[in-house]
Parts: structure tokens; C-alpha cells; sequence
């Protein structure tokens, strides 16, 4: 803004809206995709096969692209004084069906293995434990897009994220857990979709992918299963999924898709209205949200009491 004065910042008519796929992304045997995309409002289509968001100096769409490997489709729309549309983005996914549900996962390169601005790098070898200046203890969150496909090959959520590190000490293992948020930025601020066999909520702001901490090459499953043992119980606890991920096209193992412990998933589940009243506490005194008077307080009481 600027009061009294011209404003000197670009006008836009708008936002273009994406770009239309003719074959949305998903899990393919055999054959080939022979895929079109189209601009119902108009506009020049510029398209990447490498994962980056397309810009203008992308390639433009004129003809149908023919798609026979795990290829990941990414197009935008452009036109003289608009804002580009949102990245559309598709993975296609060939070979044996996994018997397990899929997760794409879709990032600019560099956002994830740029030595210098990379989510997944570990720093030079030399470095001994714990890798001091490794990425991957930066809290950084990068611009992401993120696919759920059903094992019969249906698209539950296809959708703009943000993607960081999840966990704390596993952050050094090969195989990183995921943090996925929605957010208003990359299209949505939450996710419609049911992602959770022993949930009835269609609405998510926010998921985990975890392998299963430090001992990720060990026990895989253990800790979903473990928590899965108070489904019967009022505790609260974080319901799991296991699924297949791939990353840009790439198969990068198996996770466990995970409820995400935070604010809205406890007002959820308690049926709170407002998060942000929410107390949230981390081992006795590390406080996350709001204060942890009464929980000191507590504690206080069990101490005198004996409980």
C-alpha cells in the first residue's frame, strides 16, 4: 500500500487456472500414456519432465507427450498480464502393482538434493556424528506436491504441500521420515481426503510419513502396531497406514503413513473448536503451545500425593 501516492507494484486480471490433464497420474502395467493438456482459459502451456516447476522459459505444450516409464508430468499456465496458474502436477507410475497403497512425492531437485539448499543431504563424509552442518537438521520446508493412490489405482488426494524432515536423532538414517502439510500457498490449507483406515475424518491439515525412528532398519512396523493397541481404549493415539513412496519418479521404500500429533489433530479428535487454546507440552517442560502451568501443577500434585 501506499497512501497519497501511486501505487508502483504490477497489476494482475488474476490468477490462470491450471492446466487440464487428459490422463490423470496413477499406477500403469504395461503400455503407453499418449497425454494432452489443455488451458480452458486460455493461455500458453509450459510443461517440465525433470520435477522442476515449469517457468517461462519451459517448453511449450503443442503436441501429445507419450509416456511409457515412471515419468512426473508438471505444467503451468502462463498469459500477459495474469499470474501463472498453480503447478499441475501427475506421477506415472509403471511396472508390478505394489500391494500396498502409493504415495508420489514431487519437489524442485535442488529443494531436496542440492548440496547447499538440499532437504536430504548429509554433509561431507569426513564429518563425524552427529554430521554437524548436514541440511538435514534445518527445519526447512520446500514447495511440494504429493499423490495418494489407492492399490486398485484410484487417486485419493492429489494435491500442493509443503514438505520438511520429520523426527529428531533419525534424521540421520538413509531413509528420512516426511512431514506433509497443506497449506493456502500451495493450493489448500487442508487435505480432503480419508486418509486413515480407523478414522472417520476426511479433513487433514497435516500427515507424517515415518519409517520407524532410529531403529528404522530393524522393526518397520512396530511402533504403528504398538500405539494400534488402544483403538479400544479413550487414549489418544496415532492411527497408521503403511504404504509404498516414491520419490520424483524414484521408489523410495516403505513407510508408515502416520496421523501427525499437533494442534489441529487434537482438536480434532476431542472435538475442540479453537486449536490455539490448546496447552501443548513436550517431556514435562518443553512447552509447544501455551503454557505448562497447570500441567506443572500437576505434576505437583502426583509428587505430594503419591499418585
Amino acid at each position: 500500500a501506499t497512501p497519497g501516492a501511486v501505487n508502483s507494484q504490477t497489476a494482475y486480471e488474476g490468477r490462470m487456472d491450471s492446466a487440464v490433464f487428459s490422463t490423470p497420474g496413477g499406477w500403469f502395467t504395461s503400455g503407453t500414456v499418449s497425454l494432452s493438456l489443455s488451458a480452458p482459459g486460455g493461455g500458453t502451456i509450459r510443461y517440465t519432465l525433470d520435477c522442476t516447476e515449469p517457468t517461462e522459459a519451459s517448453p511449450e505444450f503443442i503436441g501429445p507427450i507419450d509416456i511409457a516409464e515412471n515419468t512426473v508430468v508438471r505444467a503451468r499456465v502462463f498469459k500477459e498480464g495474469y499470474l501463472p496458474s498453480l503447478v499441475g502436477t501427475e506421477s506415472y507410475l509403471f511396472g508390478k502393482k505394489h500391494t500396498l497403497n502409493v504415495i508420489s512425492l514431487v519437489a524442485d531437485p535442488v529443494g531436496l538434493f542440492d548440496k547447499e539448499k538440499g532437504l536430504l543431504v548429509i554433509g561431507p563424509k569426513k564429518l563425524r556424528y552427529p554430521y554437524k552442518g548436514a541440511n538435514f537438521w534445518q527445519n526447512w520446508e520446500r514447495p511440494a506436491h504429493v499423490e495418494y493412490f489407492s492399490v486398485d489405482g484410484k487417486t485419493i488426494l492429489s494435491q500442493g504441500a509443503g514438505l520438511q524432515l520429520q523426527g529428531q536423532y533419525s534424521r540421520m538414517q538413509d531413509q528420512k521420515a516426511f512431514k506433509i502439510t497443506a497449506r493456502n500457498a500451495y493450493g489448500a490449507d487442508s487435505f480432503e481426503a480419508p486418509l486413515f483406515p480407523n478414522r472417520t475424518f476426511t479433513q487433514y491439515k497435516s500427515f507424517i510419513l515415518r519409517t520407524s525412528g532410529q531403529d528404522t532398519n530393524k522393526t518397520r512396523y512396530r511402533d504403528a502396531l504398538l500405539t494400534s493397541l488402544a483403538a479400544a481404549t479413550s487414549v489418544m493415539y496415532q492411527d497408521a497406514q503403511p504404504v509404498v513412496v516414491y520419490l520424483n519418479g524414484k521408489y523410495w521404500g516403505h513407510y508408515n503413513m502416520r496421523e501427525r500429533l499437533h494442534k489441529y489433530s487434537i482438536a480434532q479428535r476431542m472435538g475442540w473448536k479453537d486449536p490455539d487454546k490448546i496447552d501443548i507440552v513436550k517431556a514435562n517442560n518443553s512447552v509447544v503451545q501455551g503454557s505448562n502451568k497447570t500441567f506443572e501443577q500437576l505434576l505437583d500434585y502426583v509428587k505430594k500425593n503419591g499418585v
